[in-house]
């Protein structure tokens, strides 16, 4: 059964608005919380492709529910006084410097160089000690935050990797170069 565009597009609308309520979670649950907008965070390209929106609207919708998980992130550290608030917040900063010239500039290979190592320190703090209680937080986790961000944002905004095009064979090609 071929679903039409316009229910496409009705789903797109809640998917986002639920992108922007749902991670309030974490301050629930850190680790559902988390687990939640990182599930949101991956279909939401397929679905606004099934829905022809412009790769514009996408891309400034799904950067600002990002931004927003951001500052999720920085709040729900401040309140806690986590240990690895201040690391956060530097991260917070460079992040937000790269969120703001891509959405400027409109050339999100520029990611590049601001990539996400917020929220992957984030996790890392988050999972790291349900495992290995004794591990510490130093230099090595956060060079494997780094070098995992560092990829993934040359899969998916230089090389155009899309993880849809892969699992599912979908066949995403927004027809843009940026």
């Amino acid at each position: 059964m071929k679903i039409p565009t316009r229910a496409w597009k009705v789903f797109i609308n809640i998917w986002f608005s639920l992108r922007f309520l749902l991670p309030l979670y974490v301050f629930i649950n850190p680790l559902v919380g988390t687990a939640i907008s990182l599930f949101m965070d991956v279909p939401d390209g397929y679905f606004s492709f099934r829905a022809k929106m412009r790769w514009e609207w996408y891309h400034k919708w799904d950067k600002l529910a990002d931004y927003w998980w951001y500052i999720l992130i920085v709040t729900y550290s401040y309140v806690n006084n986590l240990p690895i608030l201040k690391a956060l917040l530097i991260l917070f900063v460079l992040r937000s410097v790269g969120q703001f010239i891509i959405l400027k500039k409109k050339e999100s290979w520029m990611l590049i160089f601001f990539p996400n190592i917020l929220e992957n320190y984030f996790v890392a703090y988050l999972l790291i000690p349900k495992f290995l209680p004794a591990f510490p937080y130093n230099l090595y986790i956060f060079a494997t935050c780094t070098i995992i961000a560092l990829i993934r944002e040359y899969l998916i905004h230089i090389k155009k990797a899309y993880a849809a095009n892969y699992i599912f064979k979908l066949g995403i090609n927004w027809g843009i170069n940026n």
